[in-house]
């Protein structure tokens, strides 16, 4: 063999090597994607049994002793487990997608990036379901007008 044959060689395994990497970084991305969605699928159905339950939504913005040092997705995840059927649903999320990241005590419900949703409901005015939002790959909520919006929500 000369080496102008084992260079060009190289080069063939180089370049089947980059697109093995693009195509595997691809499906790893769109199948983050759908384990969020099927994540939504799972808390909205609890949130559905707590609705029955209770007649009324989680309100991130209502105060309790135990939603002292909670922030909204806390907050979510601990009232999702008061109602029976709720805390069935709940408890079929991945348990690598629920942490205590911050190390306060309490529960987060994150997306597989690491970053905890946000759950927002306003039923004063006029939510009729509420609105959990992933801000996807990039961890940052996304600019309307921005070519790159990844941000994943259950609406």
């Amino acid at each position: 063999m000369t080496l102008v044959e084992i260079l060009v060689t190289i080069v063939i395994m180089a370049i089947l090597a980059a697109g093995l990497f693009t195509v595997s970084n691809y499906m790893t991305k769109q199948s983050d994607i759908e384990m969020v969605k099927a994540e939504f699928t799972i808390i909205d159905a609890a949130l559905e049994e707590y609705f029955d339950f209770y007649g009324k939504f989680p309100d991130p913005n209502a105060d309790s002793e135990y939603d002292a040092g909670c922030d909204d997705i806390e907050r979510l995840y601990y009232k999702l487990t008061l109602a029976p059927e709720a805390k069935a649903t709940i408890n079929k999320l991945d348990a690598s997608l629920l942490q205590d990241d911050d190390e306060d005590g309490f529960i987060e419900i994150i997306d597989p990036w690491g970053t905890e949703l946000e759950y927002t409901y306003d039923a004063v005015n006029g939510d009729n379901f509420p609105t959990l939002r992933s801000y996807g790959p990039d961890k940052e909520t996304g600019d309307a007008d921005a070519k790159d919006m990844d941000d994943i929500t259950n609406k």
